[in-house]
């Protein structure tokens, strides 16, 4: 129904403006942009069961589930909902984390990672002998990659999968 309702709208724009053919090129160019804008938007979604589901498969008793930024603790939580999931660690906390003294990167709710950040995950890194680590833009939450490379100072690298931005890792 709107791929219908897009695509007559877009040849109603293309025939008011393709008799000069002057705007011809604009005229593609503007239908090439909605048709591509309609798909990220309505299609395309990052699959937070399949991410659950595949950490659920894999997951072992003690396992430690690390989110960088926080913000990925809300689907996460909807989907993981066996108590059998591993435990959770947020950082720098539970999302929405407001009021610290931190550079808030893309909403009020997600500062990036600070040095007080690594030794909370220091910590919780003692007690577990495989962490999953979920990032999005970590370029822009942890421009130094320190949880990464915390993590990885502690446990190898096992495996890493990709959906859409998401990545999550394997660490034992």
């Amino acid at each position: 129904m709107i791929s219908f309702a897009l695509t007559n709208a877009v040849s109603a724009t293309i025939e008011g403006t393709v008799r000069d053919a002057s705007n011809q090129p604009i005229a593609v160019t503007a239908a090439l942009s909605l048709k591509a804008t309609y798909w990220f938007y309505a299609w395309q979604r990052e699959d937070w069961r399949g991410i659950v589901q595949s950490i659920e498969r894999q997951a072992r008793p003690g396992d430690l589930v690390v989110v960088v930024p926080n913000e990925l603790s809300v689907p996460l939580a909807y989907y993981a909902r066996d108590p059998s999931f591993p435990e959770l660690l947020c950082l720098p906390g539970p999302f929405p984390a407001q009021g610290l003294q931190r550079v808030y990167v893309a909403n009020l709710g997600a500062p990036r990672i600070a040095p007080e950040d690594i030794a909370t995950l220091r910590a919780k890194l003692a007690g577990h002998p495989r962490v999953w680590y979920i990032d999005r833009l970590a370029d822009l939450y942890d421009p130094d990659d320190s949880v990464r490379r915390e993590i990885a100072a502690h446990h190898a690298l096992r495996g890493t999968q990709k959906n859409l931005g998401v990545h999550w890792s394997l660490y034992d």
